[in-house]
């Protein structure tokens, strides 16, 4: 993020990022941000890889489960609160409910 002092103009060559015709500052730009990566943990493999990997939209299937893992009770995408008196077995059934779905 880049903040504009008011009264400021912002142009192109303010980006930090933009290379400009004097070699010796974009030598200089190329090193700090080796620098960064070496830091970081990147390598020069990481730099070349793929960050996001798009689909074709014609690629992407609909999906045709049904909107609940068990029928009626819990639902495919969502939070789930299970409440009750202390000592009343919620973490055993709660337990039993995700074996039965793990499992089948």
């Amino acid at each position: 993020m880049r903040v504009v002092a008011k009264g400021q103009a912002m142009t192109d060559t303010a980006d930090p990022m933009a290379f400009s015709d004097d070699e010796a500052a974009d030598e200089g730009l190329r090193q700090r941000t080796r620098r960064r990566h070496q830091r970081n943990g990147y390598d020069a493999e990481d730099a070349q890889t793929i960050r996001f990997q798009f689909d074709q939209f014609s690629d992407i299937k609909i999906d045709a489960a049904p909107p609940y893992l068990i029928d009626q009770m819990i639902p495919r995408v969502g939070v789930v609160v299970v409440w009750g008196k202390p000592k009343s077995g919620k973490t055993f059934w709660v337990f039993d409910l995700e074996m039965h779905i793990a499992l089948g």
